[in-house]
């Protein structure tokens, strides 16, 4: 019989609220859902894992700049979907946020939107299951 492989997602933010909020939402999709509250476990993950989607948040407090990461992760894996998760929309008309698929405000109400955009991206991604 055909087994369903869950989709991978991978949460770039160390913020707990948000990290607990978007974990809920998307686990309750059936997606498998990976944590990394810095850019330097991301990369590590993304360099040794298969993911089929990426949550970065543009609020990473250590140091690095997220336009670098988000650099980093599309030259490492140039098919993986990123989706920004930013807290003010004074970002939106960054140039470099044309890197990434798409864009989410975090909020509290921001779980229902963020599962929409998810699902649509890994619908429409090339990715076969």
């Amino acid at each position: 019989s055909h087994k369903q492989v869950m989709r991978k997602i991978l949460i770039i933010d160390n913020q707990k609220w948000i990290v607990e909020l978007y974990y809920k939402a998307l686990h309750c999709d059936s997606y498998l859902v990976v944590v990394a509250p810095d850019a330097v476990r991301a990369m590590e993950y993304i360099k040794t894992d298969r993911f089929d989607l990426v949550l970065l948040s543009l609020s990473l407090k250590n140091g690095y700049h997220v336009w670098n990461v988000l650099k980093d992760i599309k030259m490492s894996a140039t098919n993986l979907p990123v989706i920004i998760l930013a807290a003010y929309d004074n970002y939106l008309y960054a140039p470099e946020l044309d890197l990434a698929d798409s864009y989410v405000l975090r909020s509290w109400s921001a779980a229902e939107e963020l599962r929409q955009k998810v699902n649509a991206i890994l619908r429409a991604s090339k990715t076969p299951l």
